[in-house]
């Protein structure tokens, strides 16, 4: 995500919830910001609060890193069909039209 700070990352989470974006998936995927370079410690806070106090969120909520916006940019859009499977212990797959990202 190309958001350069936390507050502008927790406003452009407010607005997904707003717009209804997340009604009826299974689960959230959110890649790198370019704020982690910032701040990595509010970021991480602000992604803790949204997914663990945030009424509306009762789906799961993960972060990969190695995706999204970086010091090279690897993006995963919105609304993308994704298939996201658990492996063994906290090993997940997740398939994107064909490509296998693997997060330990």
């Amino acid at each position: 995500m190309l958001e350069s700070s936390a507050d502008s990352v927790n406003d452009f989470l407010d607005a997904l919830l707003f717009s209804r974006t997340f009604d009826g998936v299974l689960a959230i995927v959110f890649g790198d910001f370019m704020a982690d370079y910032i701040n990595p410690e509010q970021i991480d806070w602000i992604f803790n609060r949204f997914a663990n106090e945030e009424p509306k969120i009762t789906v799961p909520v993960f972060r990969l890193h190695g995706i999204g916006h970086d010091r090279v940019n690897h993006p995963l859009s919105l609304n993308t069909m994704a298939e996201l499977s658990h492996l063994e212990g906290s090993e997940y797959a997740l398939v994107v039209d064909n490509i296998d990202i693997r997060r330990y």
